[in-house]
């Protein structure tokens, strides 16, 4: 189901739908109803899938399906999208452990939270500073730059 101007009813009652469903803990009904969404690109119904893929709810436990959600949501500059990827790449689930984009992702999710005055945006700023500490010194200045490019490019060339 394309989303456009003249369904975007449509689209809305698909999503409500969805939720619905997961809220009864019905995951595979919520799945049938984000599914068309996500790949008509609704971030925020691919955020959902990625978490429920992440969590085993409505289908076995599936990180690299996460993933794929969560890097479609996150392009679209969907905070939590980017703040779970930045989670999957930090503890290796579904991706190779990588501590620089974790914190990319962290930075960029901390920065569009904050700047939106979302609560998640703390637990973002915190999760990046603590792998800033961690991280050696060339590798921070590489993620640094990897931040101001993922930011500069609307989140198209953030090193995945």
């Amino acid at each position: 189901m394309l989303c456009t101007l003249f369904t975007t009813v449509a689209c809305a009652a698909a999503f409500d739908d969805g939720l619905a469903a997961f809220v009864r803990a019905d995951y595979a009904t919520a799945i049938r109803h984000w599914e068309p969404l996500a790949e008509a690109g609704n971030a925020d119904a691919q955020y959902n899938l990625g978490s429920m893929y992440e969590n085993g709810q409505g289908a076995a436990r599936d990180y690299t399906a996460a993933v794929r959600f969560y890097r479609r949501a996150a392009a679209q500059g969907h905070p939590d999208a980017q703040f779970n990827l930045a989670k999957l790449y930090e503890g290796g689930n579904g991706v190779p452990q990588d501590s620089v984009r974790a914190y990319v992702w962290f930075a960029v999710s901390a920065n569009i939270s904050l700047n939106g005055m979302l609560w998640s945006g703390i637990a973002a700023l915190t999760s990046r500073d603590v792998l800033a500490a961690r991280l050696p010194p060339d590798q921070l200045v590489v993620a640094r730059a990897l931040v101001r490019r993922c930011e500069d490019t609307n989140f198209t060339a953030c090193g995945d």
